[in-house]
């Protein structure tokens, strides 16, 4: 049964409607008809207003034109509220109006006598939502407000050929702004809820691109950008401002970072190269490089010390062969101390003089030998401690012509034994113990022939001196 009654209650609106329309269009026929007898019976019709009623009485549409030169057309609802009013003023103004059922109006075209026009749209409590138009210098805008009237976006186009889009908060402060410009330069802005930009984005008509960071109290912090040529760069600033940190890579791969103190100066660079070389330099307040660590393509790497005169004073050093280096340099630049390995377990340690001559070399071999020897001012070896895999030790003087003079050593079964030479490392004098406990000594000539000697049984019997 409720169906029944809701259709019969639209079909009694659709014949109300009908009706309705069928009386306006009666009266149109009519005042169509009555212009149509009067333009055949004259040549013009001339009235100051024109109003068209419908079956009630009531005023549809009316047309008239004032005599301060306002023209207008309006029409009407059925219920006597005007819902369109299109109309000109004597000052050159043009203007549509589209209003609701209750009055209110919701859309307003107009365009003025200095060639501005405009769209606007309102809502049914009267707020400006929306508003596009075009002013007479030629720029062209659309704005969007929220329902308490207040602007929320505004995007426009001026003359110069720069185009923005700007989006602001509930308190209308501009928090982003989007733009760009006849040069080929396009925008980006964000800003915070006090309108102090904290972010701009942009890239220029020559390919330069940034992104810069900004704190509250509008001081640059961080600032990001490309070149058309390849190069990325990354800077971080102090609150003063300051450069304290730059990353960036070029074109040819080379890729750097580097920190910077407060008056501006280089204090650590970081860095690769696009042959493969890689490195990390330290800096004083000078900007003098203070430790150097860098690696090669090849393989190398190297760690190096310099003083406040930019002298290397220590250099440690690994190759792609498995040698590996460690080098004390004096004030002079001198080489002092070496200390290496080898890719075949060899490793040494060398001291050096002032005048970079060898006074000492420590090292140890494959074969399990070590040896540690002193050398004079000409470079001659004078002292010789060493020892072997099988277990014996030897410590050896020589004298400035090379010749071995004293030879003290222990072999491996416990036999230790001194001896002395000549010039000629002819074996003068040889003392001896054994792994038994005996012990003795032999004096020989020149010629190395025993001349005398004597011995010690483990009882501590000494034995009959021989001799001539």
């Amino acid at each position: 049964m409720s169906n029944v009654e809701d259709r019969i209650s639209q079909l009694e609106a659709t014949v109300a409607r009908q009706r309705t329309t069928m009386n306006i269009l009666t009266a149109l026929a009519v005042g169509a008809c009555v212009v149509a007898w009067v333009a055949s019976n004259r040549d013009e019709l001339r009235v100051r207003k024109l109003e068209i009623v419908d079956g009630n009485g009531m005023e549809r549409f009316v047309a008239y034109a004032a005599d301060n030169g306002d023209a207008s057309t309006e029409w009407y609802d059925a219920d006597g509220s005007l819902r369109l009013d299109a109309f000109t003023t004597g000052d050159g103004d043009a203007a549509m109006q589209w209003s609701d059922a209750f009055g209110g109006i919701r859309l307003d075209v107009f365009t003025l006598a200095s060639g501005q026009s405009s769209m606007q749209f309102f809502d049914q409590d009267q707020y400006r939502r929306v508003d596009m138009g075009t002013l007479e210098n030629g720029q062209a805008s659309l704005q969007f407000f929220d329902r308490t009237g207040q602007r929320r976006l505004d995007a426009f186009t001026l003359p110069s050929g720069q185009a923005s889009l700007q989006l602001f908060d509930i308190d209308d402060t501009r928090r982003v702004d989007l733009s760009t410009l006849r040069d080929g330069q396009a925008s980006l802005k964000l800003a915070d809820r006090a309108g102090q930009e904290r972010l701009d984005a942009f890239v220029l008509g020559d390919g330069n691109a940034s992104l810069k960071w900004i704190d509250a109290g509008g001081r640059e912090r961080i600032d990001g950008f490309t070149t058309p040529d390849g190069q990325a760069s990354m800077q971080w600033f102090d609150d003063r401002e300051r450069r304290r940190m730059d990353i960036f890579t070029l074109a040819d791969g080379q890729a750097s970072l580097q920190w910077l103190d407060t008056a501006g100066n280089l204090r650590m660079d970081a860095f690769t190269l696009s042959d493969g070389g890689a490195s990390m330099q330290w800096y004083d307040t000078n900007e003098t490089v203070r430790v150097d660590v860098f690696t090669l393509a090849d393989g190398q790497a190297s760690l190096q010390w310099l003083d406040p005169e930019g002298a290397r004073r220590l250099d440690g050093t690994t190759l792609p062969n498995g040698q590996s280096s460690l080098h004390w340099f004096d004030g002079a630049g001198r080489l002092r101390m070496d200390a290496s390995t080898l890719a075949d377990g060899q490793a040494s340690m060398q001291w050096f003089d002032t005048r970079e001559r060898k006074r000492l070399d420590a090292f140890t071999l494959t074969d399990g030998v070590a040896s540690l020897q002193w050398l004079d001012g000409g470079e001659n070896r004078r002292l010789d401690a060493f020892t072997l895999e099988d277990g014996q030790t030897s410590l050896q003087w020589f004298d400035q012509g090379g010749a071995r003079r004293i030879d003290a050593s222990t072999l491996a079964g416990g036999q230790a034994s001194v001896q002395w030479f000549d010039t000629n490392e002819r074996m003068r004098i040889d003392a001896f113990t054994l792994l038994d406990g005996a012990s003795g000594s032999v004096l020989y000539d020149a010629q190395e022939k025993p001349r005398a000697g004597f011995d010690m049984n483990s009882s501590g019997k000494v034995g009959e001196l021989r001799g001539r």
